[in-house]
C-alpha cells in the first residue's frame, strides 16, 4: 500500500510541476500519446513520423505507436503528422504556409505537426524538426547533434507558424551535402548529384533542369560542334569570333542562337520534367568584357547602359518561347561579372531569375560599408525591376581554403539586407569539394542554414549552441580565438572578399603577443578535449586555420626555415581528412618527418 501511495503522489508532484500550458508526453519513461498519419501521407510526412519516433525513443527510451487515421477514434492524446482525417472537425488553414512553411498546432492535449500538401510533404518534416527542437534536439552537423535524455518529457502547447523569406534555399559547403542534415537544416535546393540528392522521402529539392546550374552557355551552343562552321555564334571582342574558354560567351543578338539556345532549353526540360529552373547563364571567365561586342550587341548594351541590356534581353526571348509548354518553369540568368549593372530598359519577365552575385567585402555588412557601395546599388536596383531576385554569394577564401575569415559579423545582417530588398534565393558557396574544413566552415553552415529560415534568429545563441556541442569542454577556448580574430580585422579596417593571400592581406593581424597568447589557448583546447574524441578532432581541423596563418604569414614555429613545420602542417591536414588547399588545389601529400 505504501509503495503504491508513494507512486500516486509521485504521478501527482509530476503534474502538478507541468504547467497549464504544458502536455505532458511522458512520464517515467512511459507514454499514452500515439502518432496518427493518413493512410495517403506523402514521402516527407512518412519520414516525418519515422524522425519523431526514433527521436523521442532516444529521448526517453520508449517509442510511441503510431496509427493510420482511419484506423483509430480521435483519442485525447495525439501527435497528427500531415493532414489526416483528424481535420474534418478541426481544419487548418495552410494558406500562409507558401511552399514548405511548417505548423504546430495545439486541440486541447493533441498537436498538429504539418505543412503544406507540396512538395512531398517537406514543411511537414520541417515541423517534426522543431517539434523535436522544443523538446530540446538540436542538429547542428552530420555528426554532432544534441539528444537530451529523460524519462519525463513535457512540451510548451504552443502555436507555431514559420515561413521563410526566401523560396530557394543552398548551402554550397561540403559540410552540409546529404539529404538528412539538409533537410534537418531546412536546405531545399541543391545540385542534383548522388551526394547532393534530396529524394522525396526528406522533401525534394528545387532543382536546375538537367543539372545544368550555372554557367551553361557552353552546354547549349557547344564550341567544339559550332564554333568551326558558324563562329558569329560566338562573342565578337576587337573585331574577332573567339570561342576561346574562359574568355568568350556566346552572341545574344544572333536569331539562330536564340532558336538553338530555346530548342536545347526544351529539350532539357523535358528530359527532366519534375525541375523548376533552366538556366540560361554566361559562362565563367577570367576577364570581365567576355561579352559580344558584335554591332548588333553593341548597340543594344549602348541602348540600355550595360552589357546585362543583352543578356536580359535573350533571357526574356528564351522566357516567352517556353512558358506557354512550360508554365512552371523559371528561366534563370546571372547577374554577374559583366552583367551585374542593371539595364536601363529592359525588365526580367515573370519567369526569369535573376541571380546577382554579391562579391562584397567579407569583414562588414554590405550596408555599412564603402567597398560594398556597388553591390548594394546593384541589388537595390534590381529588386526595384525584377518579380524573382536571388543571390549568389560567396563565404570562404577560394584563393586558400584554410585562411582564417572572419565574416560571421556581416553573415546576418547581409541576409536581412537581402530579405528587406526582395531577395527570393539564397545560394551561399563556400568549400564545396571532397574533404573537411580546416577552417570553420561546419560552424558558418549552421549559422547560414539558420539565418537563412529566419534571419532575426538570435546570432550569438546559434553560435554558442553549436561551439558548446561541437567542441564539448574546448568551446571556450575556440571561442576566445574567433571573437580575438573578428575583433582584430575589425580594428585593422582592412577589407577582403572572396579570393585574396592572407599572407599579403592579413600579415600584421596579430601582434607577438596575440601570437603567444593563441598558441596558448589552442593548446589548451586540444588539452581539454578527450584525446581521439570526436570533439579533440574538430579542435584540431579548426585550429589548420590559424597554423596556416602562420604559416603565410611565417611567424612563430613557420618564421626562417619552417619546411618541417610545413611538412607536419600538410600531413596533419591530410590526417584528418582536410584534404582540399583552394578552389583548385588539394593539399599536398608530404609526409612529417
Amino acid at each position: 500500500m505504501k509503495k503504491i501511495l508513494l507512486a500516486i503522489l509521485a504521478t501527482l508532484m509530476l503534474a502538478s510541476s507541468a504547467s497549464a500550458s504544458d502536455a505532458v508526453l511522458y512520464r517515467n519513461g512511459r507514454t499514452d500519446y500515439r502518432i496518427i498519419l493518413s493512410r495517403d501521407a506523402l514521402p516527407a510526412e512518412l519520414t516525418a513520423v519515422r524522425e519523431l519516433a526514433t527521436y523521442l525513443e532516444k529521448i526517453t527510451g520508449t517509442a510511441p505507436l503510431a496509427y493510420y487515421d482511419t484506423d483509430v477514434a480521435p483519442g485525447k492524446r495525439e501527435i497528427i503528422v500531415g493532414k489526416t482525417n483528424r481535420e474534418d472537425s478541426f481544419p487548418l488553414d495552410r494558406s500562409t504556409l507558401g511552399e514548405d512553411g511548417l505548423m504546430i498546432k495545439w486541440k486541447g492535449s493533441s498537436v498538429f505537426i504539418t505543412g503544406p500538401q507540396t512538395n512531398y510533404g517537406r514543411g511537414t518534416l520541417y515541423a517534426a524538426y522543431e517539434f523535436l527542437r522544443l523538446l530540446g534536439c538540436e542538429f547542428y552537423a552530420k555528426d554532432t547533434e544534441v539528444i537530451p535524455e529523460t524519462k519525463d518529457l513535457k512540451v510548451e502547447k504552443k502555436d507555431i507558424v514559420q515561413v521563410s523569406p526566401f523560396e530557394h534555399r543552398d548551402i554550397y559547403w561540403s559540410c552540409v551535402f546529404g539529404e538528412e542534415i539538409s533537410a534537418k537544416l531546412r536546405l531545399n535546393a541543391c545540385l542534383t548529384t548522388e551526394k547532393r540528392n534530396l529524394r522525396p522521402e526528406y522533401g525534394g529539392m528545387r532543382t536546375y533542369t538537367a543539372n545544368k546550374f550555372v554557367h551553361t552557355f557552353d552546354k547549349i551552343i557547344p564550341p567544339s560542334e559550332y564554333f568551326e562552321s558558324h563562329p558569329e555564334y560566338f562573342s565578337e571582342i576587337n573585331g574577332e569570333r573567339t570561342c576561346k574558354h574562359l574568355y568568350s560567351q556566346i552572341c545574344m543578338s544572333n536569331p539562330d542562337v536564340l532558336r538553338l539556345t530555346v530548342e536545347k532549353v526544351k529539350e532539357w526540360i523535358r528530359e527532366d520534367p519534375e525541375s523548376r529552373i533552366i538556366s540560361v547563364s554566361q559562362n565563367d571567365s577570367f576577364v570581365i568584357e567576355s561579352y559580344c561586342d558584335c554591332e548588333k550587341c553593341h548597340a543594344i548594351n549602348e541602348e540600355e547602359g550595360s552589357p546585362a541590356g543583352s543578356l536580359l534581353r535573350f533571357t526574356n526571348a528564351v522566357a516567352d518561347a517556353i512558358k506557354d509548354e512550360f508554365p512552371d518553369v523559371a528561366v534563370d540568368m546571372l547577374a554577374y561579372q559583366y552583367s551585374t549593372v542593371p539595364p536601363k530598359i529592359t525588365v526580367p519577365r515573370p519567369n526569369v531569375v535573376v541571380r546577382y552575385c554579391t562579391g562584397a567585402c567579407y569583414p562588414h555588412p554590405i550596408e555599412e560599408c564603402q567597398v560594398n557601395a556597388g553591390p548594394k546599388s546593384y541589388i537595390e536596383k534590381w529588386n526595384q525591376i525584377c518579380d524573382r531576385l536571388y543571390i549568389w554569394d560567396y563565404t570562404t577564401n577560394f584563393a586558400q581554403y584554410l585562411c582564417p575569415i572572419a565574416n560571421f559579423g556581416s553573415l546576418q545582417p547581409n541576409l536581412q539586407f537581402f530579405r528587406d530588398h526582395g531577395v527570393k534565393g539564397v545560394f551561399e558557396q563556400g568549400m564545396y569539394q571532397e574533404g573537411e574544413s580546416g577552417e570553420f566552415g561546419d560552424l558558418r553552415a549552421y549559422v547560414l542554414a539558420r539565418l537563412m529560415w529566419n534571419p532575426d534568429e538570435n546570432l550569438e545563441s546559434l553560435v554558442k549552441g553549436f561551439l558548446d556541442a561541437f567542441y564539448g569542454n574546448a568551446a571556450v577556448y575556440v571561442g576566445e580565438f574567433l571573437d580575438l580574430l573578428h575583433k582584430r580585422v575589425l580594428e585593422s579596417g582592412v577589407h577582403f572578399g572572396p579570393a585574396f593571400d592572407c599572407g599579403d592581406r592579413l600579415k600584421n593581424l596579430f601582434s607577438p603577443e596575440d601570437l603567444e597568447h593563441l598558441d596558448g589557448v589552442w593548446a589548451d583546447a586540444v588539452a581539454s578535449c578527450e584525446p581521439g574524441s570526436k570533439e579533440q578532432i574538430h579542435v584540431l581541423r579548426s585550429q589548420i586555420c590559424y597554423r596556416f596563418y602562420k604559416q603565410c604569414c611565417k611567424v612563430r614555429e613557420f618564421a626562417g626555415d619552417s619546411a618541417k613545420e610545413d611538412r607536419a602542417l600538410a600531413a596533419d591536414c591530410h590526417r584528418l581528412g582536410v584534404t582540399r588547399w583552394n578552389e583548385g588545389v588539394n593539399v599536398p601529400w608530404i609526409e612529417a618527418e
